[in-house]
């Protein structure tokens, strides 16, 4: 089971345990001492699902995780079982590990943005209270702010 308490820290031990050893159609095995885990199990931690609490950052990692396979995938796949142990055809190829950690990656990334623009707005909110900010004025402070966090 995953301990982290944030989606992110999740999806980066999820990564991890993915880059390590990955495996389609089954959760969690080991073979010669070596565990394979499925992008599910990853992310809840080397088990079958039910067998430890499912915390809200597995599910927060679990649902942004979904999003981003379905929108790479232009919605060919709406589970992450579909596309992890997706074996070709259609035209397609077989998922690879290389895919499930390019998920992750994506997963990662707009998870940080998201927390990034939380706390850009909680930053305008301190520096400008509940004033009633014109709408141009603000998004050109949040537009600053942001490029000054990207540099």
């Amino acid at each position: 089971m995953s301990r982290a308490k944030s989606p992110i820290k999740v999806l980066k031990t999820a990564y991890n345990r993915v880059e390590k050893g990955w495996i389609q159609g089954k959760w969690f095995v080991l073979i010669g001492g070596k565990a394979f885990v499925c992008l599910e199990g990853a992310i809840y931690g080397y088990c079958q699902y039910g067998e430890h609490e499912v915390t809200d950052a597995m599910k927060k990692a679990i649902w942004v995780v979904q999003q981003v396979i379905y929108d790479r995938y232009d919605g060919r796949f709406a589970t992450i079982p579909g596309f992890n142990d997706f074996k070709g055809g259609g035209g397609h190829e077989r998922t690879t590990q290389d895919e499930v950690l390019e998920v992750i990656k994506l997963a990662i990334i707009r998870l940080e943005n998201e927390k990034l623009e939380e706390d850009l707005t909680e930053e305008v909110e301190d520096l400008f209270g509940d004033e009633d900010l014109d709408t141009e004025v603000a998004d050109d402070i949040y537009e600053c702010a942001l490029e000054q966090t990207a540099s």
